[in-house]
């Protein structure tokens, strides 16, 4: 057995006979008959004694081991107390990069309440619910207190109704804040600002509230008290400021007390971001002002144009992305040149 060719053969008809396939063809020689038979006792000698070595050790390991190992029916495994934790601690990361803990301990808070506030702010974000709900949700469900070393029994509706309260008085503090934090973490210009309000009615009759009143219900519920919500965010989404107004006051009336806080919330630029309003907003006396205050807007008029001037659309439209930031030139202009 010197050439390949009969090497080949041998290990292909040994691989045969230990995996017990049949043989195919029978053509050999019987010194090659022999020499397999050989070579095959040999490895069934050798793996009686692996498999008789294993079970050897085994017994060896279980008597060395046997009160490390205990039978358990399965089928009597019983789960307790498990809570969820995955978009807590999501939140939680988020918060410890926005650094919202540090600003309401420069504030005075206690450290305590600053805990609370937190998971006040996670519990809103994971599981939106009343203050009641959400402590029972806390409780039973979740493990968000833990993450601050709290004990989540001992959290009540009571607790997160002053967190609420007293985030609520330091609001102005918190959009500043948050406003300028996020621009740095993601690199944001406040080129474009987009305006909008809503409102919201409540269900009980609100006689002592001040904000509350009777105005025109965006969901139809012209026979419940409102209130309207006003915020400005970026383009890509963030809150640069909120204020909640009376429900009876008209959109236009609430402009004036929105610009003033732009140049806080906003990120410090040469040139001051666009405005975009709804026709709601845009009337003259609104738009006149925001000019004045070195603002550009973009609104549907809600008047019949009068004086205006062509100009080229081409033009228009890359001045407009120059401000947004970078873009391909050329296909803007071949878009615009197919168009117009």
């Amino acid at each position: 057995m010197n050439s390949p060719e009969q090497k080949k053969i041998f290990a292909d008809r040994l691989e045969s006979l230990i995996k017990g396939e049949p043989l195919l063809f029978s053509s050999i020689s019987p010194e090659l008959v022999a020499l397999l038979e050989k070579f095959y006792t040999k490895y069934q000698e050798k793996a009686l004694l692996d498999k008789a070595s294993n079970v050897q050790q085994k017994e060896v390991v279980v008597e060395v081991q046997d009160d490390d190992f205990q039978i358990i029916n399965l089928n009597s495994v019983e789960t307790d107390n498990v809570k969820e934790i995955g978009a807590e601690w999501l939140c939680f990361q988020t918060l410890e990069q926005l650094g919202l803990g540090d600003l309401l301990l420069s504030l005075g808070w206690s450290e305590k309440a600053i805990k609370i506030a937190l998971l006040h702010i996670i519990s809103k974000a994971v599981y939106s619910a009343s203050e009641n709900k959400t402590a029972d949700w806390l409780k039973d469900n979740s493990a968000g207190a833990e993450l601050f070393g709290l004990e989540s029994q001992k959290i009540s509706r009571h607790h997160l109704y002053d967190s609420a309260r007293n985030l609520y008085s330091v609001k102005n503090n918190i959009e500043q804040y948050l406003s300028h934090k996020t621009n740095e973490l993601f690199d944001i210009q406040d080129k474009i600002i987009l305006y909008d309000l809503t409102n919201t009615y409540f269900e009980g009759r609100k006689q002592t509230s001040e904000l509350a009143q009777c105005g025109r219900s965006k969901e139809k519920r012209s026979d419940a008290k409102l209130i309207t919500l006003a915020l400005v965010t970026n383009a890509n989404g963030f809150v640069k400021y909120s204020k909640i107004f009376k429900g009876n006051m008209a959109d236009c009336k609430t402009l004036e007390t929105v610009v003033k806080a732009l140049t806080i919330a906003t990120s410090e630029l040469q040139q001051k971001p666009m405005v975009v309003l709804d026709a709601g907003i845009a009337i003259e006396e609104n738009l006149i002002p925001l000019k004045k205050l070195g603002y550009d807007y973009l609104c549907v008029t809600r008047s019949k144009l009068k004086n205006y001037e062509l100009v080229d659309p081409a033009k228009k439209i890359i001045a407009l992305q120059d401000r947004l930031g970078n873009f391909d030139r050329s296909s803007i202009c071949k878009t615009n040149n197919k168009n117009y």
